[in-house]
């Protein structure tokens, strides 16, 4: 099943706890998901962080339900359902969203603080109802991403042949190819390579070499591309290869590179690239770092 947007789990939470027992947080959950008939998959799907989906959603569904007044902690990790908890229950049942919790006045004004220190962003409670502060901050970096991704490509579709292939080369040399030695990256000749733009010598004594072709193009690269560099290959007597191109793959050139005994080539198209260029950090910069912090809860502890 798909995992519900955090809202969702609200009702299930004040269920499991309806019978005024206090119960802590990680039983909670569990009983929440037992409720909500999450399978194992759901269980192991995890955000970017690390942690479970099902997990980062109840906890904040858990926090909303305090600020709300709902639920009471009454120690830490420990909560019990309030008669406000359960008025919502009885009113809303299942049908329970951040929308209804608005009806407590606690919860109001915990909106307003966030607000307050949101001044540029008035709308964020209001508009952001579906998914958790986590899965937000992971959107927004996903969408920047995406975004510099296209600027990168559309950068490099604007310089020459000869600069993108000696930007592969200079990305593979980050990756770690080479022994990070730049000794062992030969860039070939300008309109003399053979089908080759670059190799790559794997040891001091260069016995074992990684040849490279680098494509700047828009249209997809097919088979017979992938072929020709093959041939290449062996007529060097190579059988390591990367091929990398601005563009995308067909089918059939994937096929050939994965059913191909004789050479490994490794294919490498625009996205795939872009995403090994801010990996490695090659022509880009950092311009902000955001550090988000949770509690250490073995720190509270009392001897």
């Amino acid at each position: 099943m798909s995992i519900p947007n955090f809202e969702y789990f609200f009702s299930h939470i004040l269920m499991v706890l309806q019978d005024n027992h206090v119960k802590n947080r990680q039983d909670i959950f569990k009983l929440v998901y037992e409720s909500m008939a999450f399978e194992e998959k759901d269980l192991n799907e995890r955000i970017d962080s690390g942690q479970q989906v099902v997990a980062n959603r109840s906890g904040w569904a858990l926090t909303y339900l305090h600020k709300a007044g709902a639920l009471k902690r009454v120690k830490r990790g420990h909560y019990k359902i309030t008669d406000i908890g359960h008025k919502f229950l009885e009113k809303h049942d299942l049908n329970l969203r951040r929308i209804h919790l608005e009806e407590s006045p606690s919860f109001l004004e915990f909106q307003t603080v966030i607000q307050s220190k949101n001044k540029n962003q008035q709308q964020i409670v209001s508009e952001v109802t579906e998914i958790t502060p986590e899965e937000q901050i992971e959107q927004s970096i996903n969408l920047l991403h995406k975004k510099l991704s296209e600027e990168i490509l559309n950068e490099i579709m604007d310089m020459s042949p000869y600069f993108f292939e000696v930007l592969v080369l200079d990305l593979l040399f980050h990756m770690g190819y080479g022994g990070k030695n730049r000794d062992s990256f030969i860039h070939t000749q300008f309109g003399h390579d053979g089908g080759i733009d670059g190799l790559i010598k794997e040891d001091e004594l260069g016995l074992d070499y990684i040849y490279v072709q680098a494509k700047r193009w828009q249209n997809n690269v097919t088979s017979p591309e992938i072929q020709k560099f093959s041939g290449a290959l062996n007529g060097h007597g190579v059988n390591k290869g990367v091929f990398i191109t601005t563009s995308s793959f067909s089918q059939g050139a994937i096929d050939f590179a994965d059913r191909n005994t004789y050479n490994r080539i490794i294919l490498i198209d625009g996205k795939k690239l872009t995403d090994l260029m801010i990996a490695y950090e090659v022509g880009v910069t950092t311009e902000n770092v955001y550090k988000v912090q949770k509690l250490d809860t073995d720190y509270y502890v009392e001897e």
